[in-house]
């Protein structure tokens, strides 16, 4: 090889190797965005009213068909808002597992 070539190639390989340490690296945290979830507003459940019915020494408890559909409803929302937590806490766990 020539001497110039030879020469060349020094100096790049001379400038790279300097040029690596010459990089002053800092790093800062980052501040986290505050995880933002909106509180459920409370459960309004509907009224249901049972009937108590006593045969000899039994007790039994009854509804009526509008207390029967109220009781479903209930029983709905409640399953629906367990749901909505079931999210909520999803959505929890993978922000804070970061």
């Amino acid at each position: 090889m020539s001497t110039l070539i030879k020469t060349v190639i020094l100096l790049s390989s001379c400038l790279l190797l300097s040029g690596c340490f010459g990089f002053n690296v800092k790093t800062m945290p980052i501040e986290r965005q505050p995880l933002t979830i909106e509180k459920p507003s409370p459960l309004q459940l509907r009224e249901t009213k049972f009937k108590v019915l006593k045969y000899e020494d039994l007790t039994y408890y009854a509804l009526d068909s509008k207390g029967f559909a109220a009781l479903s409803k209930n029983t709905e929302d409640v399953q629906n808002r367990l749901f909505l937590y079931d999210q909520i806490i999803e959505k929890q766990q993978e922000y804070y597992s970061k």
